[in-house]
C-alpha cells in the first residue's frame, strides 16, 4: 500500500510540472484558414526583451527566463514603443483546415530568427531581414524578407521569433501574423501597389539621368559651375531614386547599399546642391556672411549626418535621438540659409532668380520638414513614448509616412523640371553672350590683323632691303675670299714657277752667248773665205737657236698656266691631259714649298694611268682642286716631319685611274691624319684644323663645290696617326 501511494504522489508530480509550464505558454491559435491576411489578437502571443540581444533558444524555452514573456505592454492598434533593439516573440499555431497548409511570416526588422518547436521536440531555424544579404536568407523570397513555413493538417506548433529592430524605425508593429502563400505571392509579385511607386521612382531617376548628361553637356560648353554641381546633384539623386525603387542594390549587399546611402548619395545630394545655389545665386558675392554660414551648416551637416550610420552600430536609441536632433537642426538651418539666398534682395536679379525660389520653395521645405521635424518627432518619442498612447498620432505618422515619399518625389521632379528648364534658357543666353563676344573679338582681331599687317609689310620691306644689302655684302666678300683663297694658292705656286722659268731661261741665256761666240767665228771664217767652214758654224747657230726657241715656249707655256691659275674661270670645259695636270701641280707645289723653306724634303710619288686619255673637264677649276689637295698633303707630311723628326720619311703620292667611263684622281699622304671627331666637318665653309693665319678654311669647301659642279664627287678616308687619301672621281665627259 505504502509503494501504491508513492507511485501515485510521483504520478501526480509528473503530470502537475507539465501543466504549470504549459500554463506559461500563450494559448493555441487555432488556423481555420489558408487564405489572406492573419494577425494574432494580443492574448495569442507574448514578448520578452533582450536588451542585450544576449538570449538564445534554450534560455528563452527554460525558467527563469521563460516567465518573463509577457503581452503587448503598450499599444495603439498593434503600434507599439519599447525602448530595446532586441526582443523574442513566442505563439502556438495549430492546422485546423482539414488540410496542409503553408503560411508565410514577413518583416521590417534588420534581422530575424524564426524558430520553429515541432511536437516530437525537433527545432528548425530560419534566418530573414532588410540587413541579411540575399544570399544568408533561408529559403528567401526574391527582395522580400519572408520566411515560409508548412504546417501538416492537425499540427501544434511553438514560434519563437528573436528580432533587431532598426532603430531608425521609432514606431514599432508589435504583433504576430503571417500571411496564406498563395496570397503572399500574389500581393508580393502581382498586384503589390508598390510596384507602381517603382515605376514612378525608376521615372524619376530615369528623367534625373537624363538631365544630368545634358547638365553635363552644358557645361562642357559655357563652363560655368553652375551646370557641373547641377549635373552632380541629378546623377546622385537619380541613383538614389533608383536604388529605392529597385530591390536589388539593397538586398543583394544591405550593409554596402547603407553605406551608399549615407555616405555617397545623401551627402553627394546635399553638397551639390548647396554648391549649386552658391555659385547660381553668387551668394560668396552679394552676401559673404550667408554664404560662410551656409558652407559651415553644410560641413557639419555632413559630420553628423554620416556619423548616424557608425551610431546604428551602438545599438541605443538615446544616442541615435541626440544625434538625429543636433544634424536635424543643422540640416534645418542649412535648408533655411538657403531659402534665405533665394529670398533676399540682389543688385542682379532676374527673371531666372525669381523663378528659381518657385522651383527651389517646395522642395526645400520638405527636405526641411522631412528631417528636422522628423529628427524632432522621434526625438520626442524616445523621451516619451506615452506620445503614442494618442489615437490619432500613429495613425496619422503610418498615413504620412506612406505618401512623404512620393510627396518628395513630386517636389524634386518640380525642382528638377524647372531649375532644367531655367538652366536651359541660361544657357541659350550664354550662348549668345559667348556668340556676342565671340563676334566682338573676330572684330577687334580683324582690326588688329589689319594693323598687324600694315606693320608686317612695313617690317618685310625693310627687312627685304636689309637682306637683300645683306647678300650683297656676303656676295661681295664671298668673291674676295675666293680672290684670296686663288691669290694664296697662287703664292704657293710662285716659287714653284719660278723655279720652272728658271731653268728654261738658263738654256735661253747659255745658247744665246754660245750663238754670239759662233757669229763672231762664222764671220771670221767668212773674211778668210772657208765657206765650208762657216757653213758648219752657221748649221750650230741653227741649232742652238731652235733650243732657245724650245726652251723659250717652254717659259711661254709656264707663264700662261699661271695666268690661266690667276685669272677667274671661264667655266667652259675642254679637253684635257689630266696625267700632265696632276704632275704639273705636284712639281709646282713641291718647288714651292721648297722655295719657302729649303729644309723641307719629301718622296714624289706617281702612278698615272697612261690609257685614260684626256677628259673634258675646266682645267683652271681641276688644277686648283688638285693644287689644293696636293698642297695640304705637303702641309700634313711637314707638320708630322716636325714632330717625328728619326726614322719619317715624307710621302706624297699622286696617281690616277680609269673606273669605266670615269677618272679616279687620289692624292694620298702618310702625314698625321684628320681627327675622326671633325672628319664631317672639312667640307664646311671656313673650317681648317690649320693654326690661325694658316689656312681660311675655304680650300676643301671650294674644291668640293668644284668636283660637284663637275659631276663628280670627292670622298676622304684617313687614318689618325697614319695619313690621309683624297679621292676625286670625274667623268670622263663633264656636264
Amino acid at each position: 500500500m505504502m509503494k501504491f501511494s508513492v507511485i501515485l504522489c510521483l504520478f501526480y508530480f509528473l503530470t502537475i510540472v507539465p501543466a504549470e509550464g504549459q500554463s506559461l505558454l500563450p494559448p493555441v491559435y487555432e488556423i481555420k484558414s489558408d487564405t489572406g491576411f492573419t494577425q494574432l489578437g494580443d492574448a495569442y502571443w507574448q514578448m520578452l526583451e533582450d536588451s542585450a540581444g544576449v538570449y538564445t533558444l534554450e534560455q528563452v524555452m527554460k525558467s527563469p527566463i521563460q516567465e518573463k514573456f509577457h503581452a503587448n505592454p503598450s499599444k495603439v492598434q498593434g503600434w507599439g514603443y519599447i525602448p530595446v533593439v532586441h526582443y523574442w516573440q513566442r505563439a502556438r499555431l495549430k492546422n485546423n483546415t482539414g488540410k496542409d497548409i503553408r503560411i508565410v511570416f514577413t518583416t521590417f526588422q534588420q534581422q530575424v530568427d524564426l524558430y520553429v518547436i515541432y511536437p516530437d521536440g525537433k527545432q528548425e531555424h530560419s534566418l530573414t531581414g532588410w540587413f541579411v544579404p540575399e544570399s544568408k536568407k533561408d529559403r528567401p523570397f526574391h527582395s522580400k524578407n519572408a520566411i515560409d513555413l508548412k504546417i501538416r493538417n492537425g499540427q501544434e506548433l511553438t514560434i519563437y521569433k528573436k528580432a533587431k529592430i532598426d532603430i531608425r524605425r521609432m514606431l514599432i508593429n508589435y504583433s504576430f501574423s503571417f500571411y496564406g502563400y498563395e496570397d503572399f505571392i500574389e500581393n508580393s509579385y502581382v498586384v503589390e501597389p508598390k510596384f507602381s511607386g517603382d515605376t514612378r521612382g525608376a521615372f524619376v531617376a530615369g528623367m534625373l539621368i537624363l538631365a544630368f548628361f545634358i547638365n553635363l553637356f552644358f557645361f562642357s560648353i559655357v563652363r560655368e559651375k553652375i551646370y557641373i554641381y547641377y549635373a552632380i546633384f541629378l546623377l546622385f539623386e537619380g541613383l538614389w531614386y533608383l536604388g529605392q525603387s529597385t530591390p536589388y542594390l539593397s538586398t543583394i549587399d544591405p550593409a554596402t547599399y547603407e553605406y551608399m546611402d549615407y555616405m555617397l548619395f545623401n551627402t553627394a545630394c546635399f553638397f551639390a546642391i548647396t554648391q549649386f545655389v552658391r555659385h547660381f545665386l553668387k551668394t560668396f558675392q552679394y552676401y559673404p556672411f550667408l554664404d560662410k554660414a551656409i558652407i559651415v551648416f553644410l560641413i557639419a551637416h555632413i559630420l553628423f549626418f554620416n556619423s548616424l550610420m557608425f551610431i546604428n552600430f551602438f545599438d541605443s536609441y538615446e544616442l541615435r535621438g541626440i544625434t538625429e536632433l543636433v544634424q536635424g537642426t543643422i540640416f534645418g538651418l542649412l535648408m533655411l540659409s538657403l531659402l534665405l539666398a533665394f529670398l533676399l534682395p540682389q543688385k542682379e536679379r532676374d527673371k531666372f532668380t525669381t523663378l528659381s525660389i518657385i522651383a527651389a520653395l517646395p522642395a526645400f521645405l520638405v527636405w526641411t520638414c522631412l528631417y528636422t521635424l522628423g529628427s524632432v518627432g522621434r526625438f520626442m518619442f524616445i523621451r516619451n513614448p506615452e506620445i503614442l498612447k494618442i489615437q490619432k498620432i500613429p495613425n496619422f505618422l503610418q498615413s504620412l509616412a506612406s505618401n512623404v515619399t512620393f510627396i518628395e518625389m513630386v517636389c524634386v521632379a518640380w525642382f528638377v523640371l524647372l531649375f532644367s528648364w531655367i538652366l536651359l534658357q541660361k544657357y541659350a543666353l550664354l550662348r549668345k553672350q559667348l556668340t556676342l563676344q565671340a563676334l566682338e573679338k573676330e572684330r577687334e582681331r580683324s582690326e588688329l590683323m589689319k594693323e598687324q599687317k600694315i606693320i608686317l609689310e612695313k617690317q618685310v620691306e625693310e627687312r627685304t632691303a636689309a637682306l637683300t644689302q645683306s647678300i650683297e655684302d656676303l656676295k661681295s666678300t664671298q668673291k674676295q675670299l675666293i680672290e684670296s683663297e686663288k691669290m694664296a694658292s697662287l703664292g704657293e705656286l710662285t716659287a714653284g714657277i719660278a723655279h720652272e722659268i728658271q731653268n728654261p731661261l738658263n738654256f735661253v741665256n747659255n745658247f744665246s752667248d754660245l750663238n754670239a761666240e759662233l757669229l763672231d767665228e762664222l764671220k771670221n771664217e767668212l773674211t778668210s773665205g772657208n765657206h765650208n767652214e762657216a757653213l758648219l758654224i752657221a748649221d750650230d747657230i741653227k741649232q742652238n737657236e731652235q733650243k732657245i726657241n724650245h726652251h723659250g715656249k717652254r717659259a711661254d707655256a709656264i707663264v700662261k698656266g699661271m695666268l690661266q691659275h690667276s685669272r677667274s674661270s671661264s667655266g667652259k670645259t675642254e679637253a684635257t691631259d689630266i696625267n700632265a695636270l696632276a704632275n704639273e701641280y705636284l712639281n709646282l707645289s713641291y718647288h714651292g714649298l721648297r722655295a719657302k723653306d729649303k729644309s723641307f724634303n719629301a718622296t714624289l710619288k706617281t702612278d698615272f694611268d697612261q690609257n685614260i686619255g684626256q677628259i673634258t673637264i675646266v682645267p683652271q677649276d681641276i688644277g686648283r682642286v688638285i693644287l689644293n689637295l696636293i698642297t695640304n698633303a705637303f702641309y700634313a707630311v711637314k707638320d708630322k716631319k716636325i714632330q717625328n723628326a728619326e726614322g719619317y720619311e715624307p710621302t706624297v703620292t699622286v696617281s690616277t685611274k680609269k673606273i669605266n667611263d670615269a677618272v679616279e684622281i687620289s692624292v694620298s699622304d702618310n702625314g698625321k691624319g684628320i681627327p675622326q671627331k671633325v672628319l664631317d666637318k672639312i667640307f664646311q665653309p671656313f673650317f681648317t684644323t690649320k693654326p690661325a693665319g694658316e689656312g681660311t678654311g675655304l680650300g676643301l669647301s671650294l674644291s668640293y663645290d668644284i668636283v660637284k659642279a663637275h659631276g663628280g664627287e670627292i670622298k676622304v678616308e684617313t687614318k689618325e696617326g697614319e695619313g690621309t687619301t683624297f679621292f676625286i672621281l670625274l667623268p670622263k665627259s663633264s656636264k
